[in-house]
């Protein structure tokens, strides 16, 4: 520098102690401490009667009715600096906002046979409920349910309804803050693309030397004080088998399907991508924004909206067992488990997408199609011993236009389990398969004599399994919500009861 200056390097060398270069005053002239304040206030009015009214040759029938009066409001307010986006981290914008509501409700259990032959139960019910928001309007919704008994150890039970749902303050009002998730932008290299991704690219004057800079794309993601109100039919039959010949045993069985309209949701910031670029009907384009110099993304809004609808079809089983009891104690077993036939979505431009059994990152998340839970129990007295098994089915994810930091895709570097299976959901080449995950815990108990407490070791898994490896993982080479951190995990706990 002239004059005898030297230019300050904020991140580099060690001072003479160790300690590095950077002294407090420099820390503090480029650090703050954020004053954030989050705020909810609910109030709430319910009156609620319930009882038998009169008897009828098959029992009583019951009835309910009652009204609530319910007002909810949130504000959230960022520091300034954050509000202002002058933060090297996340931004995130002030919000606040409130609502009221009103509704009624009526519900009558009418018992029709009982005790007889293949009518050991038979009862239906009926429900209604007039909703009334402040923002949304009003609606009524209904529920019908039939309970059958044909003979003691079996009942059949099923449900048709209808359900409205109005979003929450935290969805209308929760501020919208920046988000770095890993895309793929289809423009990336688009002069290799198809036809419609080429033509699509060049209409938004994007380079044709363009190349994605950085996985990570800023985007905008949370609430929308301009939702609408959710609605879904509902429909579910199930058995409860509980045999006369095996005392102890019981097995539940339920098969459930829901069609949801205007779903509350994210679009999801690849599908705005994909839409917008490999397809046609370019749908989204209005939420994103490219620098028309260089055709690099400068943002993209992912915020909560209506998206078209949703429906889910999947069966639950569960399986109780206690056995006789030892003179080593009483072991219990119980199985739970849950099949996801169907998770498709509409996002109300004509593209559906399928999502049973597949990873789709962090947004819009995981959609294994089993998952099951075995639990083994044991008790002595003052003792008791648990082993639970955890399962989570193998999933796919794309993984053909990741980079790893340089213009070699994943597929190219032989990463992907199946590197020249073309991908659905982006139609990229290369797609990788998450594997099934079991992991084990067990955990022993001890209730103490004194202070009504009880002594816990545990470990949670065993084994030290590892998660697969996912390319579409957000920060990370897995899914720390729907898998284990790697590692065992050994805990002591006291519990006092007062």
């Amino acid at each position: 520098g002239a004059d005898g200056c030297v230019p300050l390097n904020w991140f580099g060398g060690q001072g003479v102690d160790g300690g590095g270069t950077i002294d407090q005053d420099q820390i503090d002239y480029v650090t703050f401490t954020a004053q954030d304040s989050n705020t909810y206030e609910m109030q709430d009015f319910l009156m609620h009667l319930s009882g038998e009214v009169f008897d009828l040759p098959a029992g009583p029938l019951g009835m309910a009715i009652g009204y609530e009066w319910r007002e909810e409001k949130a504000a959230d307010t960022p520091d300034a600096i954050i509000a202002t986006g002058q933060t090297s981290g996340n931004s995130r914008s002030p919000t606040k906002g409130d609502y009221d509501v009103q509704e009624a409700y009526g519900e009558v259990v009418v018992p029709i046979l009982a005790d007889l032959p293949f009518a050991h139960t038979l009862e239906i019910s009926a429900a209604v409920r007039y909703t009334d928001y402040s923002t949304f309007g009003d609606d009524t919704t209904s529920k019908f349910g039939l309970k059958w008994k044909p003979f003691n150890d079996l009942l059949l039970r099923g449900t048709v309804s209808e359900a409205f749902r109005a979003p929450n303050v935290a969805e209308l009002f929760g501020g919208q803050s920046d988000s770095y998730p890993d895309l793929t932008d289809p423009c990336d290299n688009w002069q290799t693309k198809d036809a419609v991704t080429q033509a699509n690219c060049q209409a938004d004057g994007v380079p044709a030397a363009y190349n994605q800079p950085n996985d990570q794309i800023r985007i905008t993601v949370g609430s929308n004080p301009n939702l609408d109100a959710e609605t879904s039919d509902n429909y579910t039959f199930g058995l409860v088998y509980t045999p006369s010949w095996l005392e102890n045993f019981a097995l539940y069985v339920d098969w459930y399907r829901i069609e949801l309209e205007d779903t509350i949701s994210t679009v999801g910031a690849q599908t705005i991508l994909n839409s917008c670029y490999a397809e046609e009907a370019r749908a989204f384009c209005g939420l994103l924004e490219r620098d028309p110099a260089t055709g690099f993304i400068n943002g993209l809004f992912d915020v909560n909206v209506n998206i078209g609808s949703t429906d889910v079809e999947g069966i639950d089983f569960l399986m109780l067992y206690t056995f006789p009891e030892t003179r080593f104690g009483e072991f219990k077993i119980a199985w739970d488990s849950s099949y996801l036939e169907e998770f498709k979505v509409d996002d109300g431009f004509g593209n559906e997408y399928e999502r049973q059994g597949e990873y789709l990152g962090s947004n819009p998340g995981a959609f294994p199609r089993w998952k099951s839970n075995l639990d083994l129990t044991w008790a002595y007295g003052n003792w008791g011993a648990s082993w639970q098994m955890r399962y989570i089915h193998h999933m796919d994810e794309g993984c053909g236009d990741s980079q790893d930091g340089s213009d070699i895709s994943l597929s190219a570097l032989g990463l992907c389990s199946s590197p020249f299976e073309e991908y659905w959901y982006d139609g990229a080449e290369g797609t990788n398969k998450l594997g099934s995950v079991t992991y084990h815990d067990v955990q022993v108990t001890y209730d103490t004599p004194w202070y009504n407490s009880r002594i816990t070791l545990g470990v949670n898994n065993v084994t030290d399994k590892d998660p697969p490896v996912s390319y579409s993982a957000f920060a990370n080479s897995f899914d720390p919500a729907l898998y284990e951190v790697p590692g065992r995990f050994p805990y002591a706990r006291l519990s006092v009861r007062f």
